[in-house]
């Protein structure tokens, strides 16, 4: 069965952004890493495409697991739901900016251990309820990548080299673990529907 046969959950929809959230910040901070060490432009440019190849990757896989504004409002009843929608949506990105700059804007400082704390409040939120179409994810996505992006440009301080690495590292692992947990998900989800159809 394709994942385009789906009625994604919310677990799903949760390890699904949060994949591509950790994995785009990593690649963010990456960038800031290469730009602040003075890496040859040839390094920098193949840096930056492979970032750009792997996002792109992850953003189709991504839409798959969310529908459009209209077809899940379609499910849920009308104009109302859109306005809801639409609500959670704009919570959600409000939330996402905010940790984005506090988590940039904690590294630039230099402090491991607090970004460490932000990483984990930002996978164990409820993503998955508050983005439930599309354009949400998108949105939510866009706005956290421009708080990141603020707190990167709007500082001056010179972060110690090593601590972007690891912070990079901290962000792709826990990228690595929601990517691993949504193909979890997915498998018992066509397994389970597979021995409903058999039932």
């Amino acid at each position: 069965m394709a994942i385009t046969d789906m009625a994604p959950t919310a677990p799903m929809r949760q390890n699904a952004f949060s994949a591509l959230l950790f994995a785009t910040q990593g690649f963010l901070m990456l960038e800031l890493w290469s730009s602040r060490s003075g890496l040859r432009p040839a390094a920098h440019i193949a840096g930056t495409l492979f970032g750009i190849a792997i996002v792109a990757f992850m953003f189709r896989r991504v839409f798959l697991y969310f529908p459009s504004l209209m077809t899940k409002a379609g499910q849920s009843g009308g104009c109302q739901w859109v306005e809801i929608l639409c609500t959670r949506a704009a919570a959600a990105s409000l939330l996402a900016a905010v940790l984005g700059y506090a988590a940039f804007a904690i590294l630039l400082a230099g402090w491991i251990s607090p970004l460490i704390l932000i990483a984990v409040v930002t996978l164990f939120m409820p993503w998955g309820r508050l983005l439930a179409h599309r354009t949400s994810c998108i949105v939510c996505w866009a706005a956290a990548m421009t708080g990141s992006a603020l707190a990167t440009f709007s500082s001056s301080i010179h972060v110690a080299p090593m601590a972007i690495p690891v912070a990079c590292w901290i962000l792709w692992t826990l990228a690595s673990t929601s990517w691993l947990s949504l193909l979890g998900h997915t498998r018992s989800w066509k397994r389970a529907s597979a021995a409903s159809a058999k039932g």
